[in-house]
C-alpha cells in the first residue's frame, strides 16, 4: 500500500524493481501487482517467515548487531562479516554481495539494518532471507543509510571490487556479479514500460540510475 509521501505508481515502481533484481540475480520471494477499485493497484509479496501454516524464524540484522536504524551507522562489510558469522556459508556472503550491488546501481538508498534478514531452520541453519522492500529511494541526505566501505555516495567500481574481496570472491566472481547487475539496471525502461510506471516516475529514477552508473 502506498506509505506517506509516496507517488501515486508506487506499486507499479517496486513491481518493476522486484523483476529488475531478479534478473540482477537478487534471491527474491514471488511477487505480483494486485488491482484494486477505482484502478488502484498494489504491490504483492510472498511471505517467507511462513510455510503454509507454521512460522519462520526470522531475525534481522538490526536486531543482531542492535543497531539503531535512526541513524546510519552500518557498512555492507559489516553484513558480509555478519552473514559469514550466521549463516557460515560463502554462498549467503556472496548473495549479500549481490544485493549490495544491486542496491547502489538501483539507488534503493533506505538499506537500513532492519531492510536485512536472516531466517533459521529448524534444523538449526540459518539462510540470508529473500531480499525485500527494494526501491528507489533518495536516501538520507542522498546518501545510503549502509555504506559501502564509509562511501554513502560516489560509489565506484573500485569501492564494489573491495567490498567483493571482503567477501572472499574471486575477482571473475566479482566482474560478473557487476555486470549482471549493470546489464539488468541498463533494463529498467523496459520493466517500468511493462508494469505501467509514469511517465514521470520513469525519467526520475532512469536520470538517477545513470548518475550512479559505474
Amino acid at each position: 500500500f502506498p506509505g506517506r509521501g509516496d507517488p501515486e505508481d508506487i506499486a507499479a515502481i517496486e513491481m518493476a524493481y522486484a523483476a529488475m533484481a531478479k534478473e540482477a540475480g537478487v534471491v527474491m520471494p514471488e511477487t505480483r501487482l494486485l488491482d484494486g477499485k477505482n484502478g488502484q493497484r498494489y504491490f504483492a509479496t510472498k511471505r517467507f517467515d511462513r510455510i503454509r501454516n507454521r512460522r519462520v524464524h526470522v531475525h534481522s540484522a538490526s536486531g543482531f548487531l542492535y543497531t539503531d536504524i535512526r541513524i546510519p551507522q552500518l557498512d555492507y562489510k559489516d553484513l558480509i562479516l555478519l552473514t559469514r558469522s550466521v549463516t557460515r556459508d560463502q554462498r549467503e556472503c556472496k548473495a549479500m554481495f549481490v544485493l549490495a550491488v544491486f542496491n547502489v546501481l538501483s539507488h534503493n538508498r533506505d538499506d537500513h539494518a532492519r531492510q536485512f534478514s536472516y531466517t533459521m531452520e529448524r534444523d538449526g541453519v540459518w539462510k540470508l532471507a529473500p531480499a525485500y522492500d527494494l526501491t528507489w529511494c533518495a536516501g538520507p541526505g542522498g546518501e545510503h543509510s549502509t555504506s559501502i566501505l564509509g562511501h554513502g555516495k560516489g560509489i565506484t567500481r573500485a569501492d564494489l571490487t573491495e567490498l567483493g574481496k571482503k567477501a572472499d570472491l574471486k575477482a571473475q566472481d566479482v566482474k560478473e556479479v557487476i555486470t549482471r547487475v549493470e546489464t539488468a539496471i541498463g533494463n529498467w525502461n523496459s520493466y517500468a514500460s511493462e508494469y505501467g510506471v509514469s511517465r514521470d516516475s520513469g525519467e526520475m529514477i532512469a536520470n538517477s540510475l545513470a548518475e550512479v552508473g559505474l
